[in-house]
């Protein structure tokens, strides 16, 4: 296999495993489990009286979107060590 054909789908690869990351992290912060300002307010008032709600929405996506990232390393490596290994 030449250099550039596995640099393509190296590419390829990583871009799939980054587009279903993103797209399921940003299916679930819109529609599946959006931030709603009046639960929050409802679950922590102190923290809500304290903190503009824009903090935490941030929170919210930032905490949604790092733990499945972690996975994403593994999906990662597969793709490199298949273009690398497998003939």
């Amino acid at each position: 296999m030449e250099y550039d054909d596995k640099r393509k789908r190296i590419a390829d690869g990583i871009r799939a495993v980054i587009t279903r990351l993103m797209n399921g992290v940003l299916d679930r912060v819109m529609n599946t489990d959006p931030f709603i300002p009046e639960e929050h307010h409802a679950r922590k008032p102190l923290y809500a009286a304290l903190v503009p709600d824009e903090i935490f929405k941030g929170s919210h996506f930032e905490r949604r979107f790092v733990t499945p990232f972690g996975n994403a390393w593994e999906k990662l490596a597969v793709v490199v060590a298949e273009v690398h290994i497998v003939p």
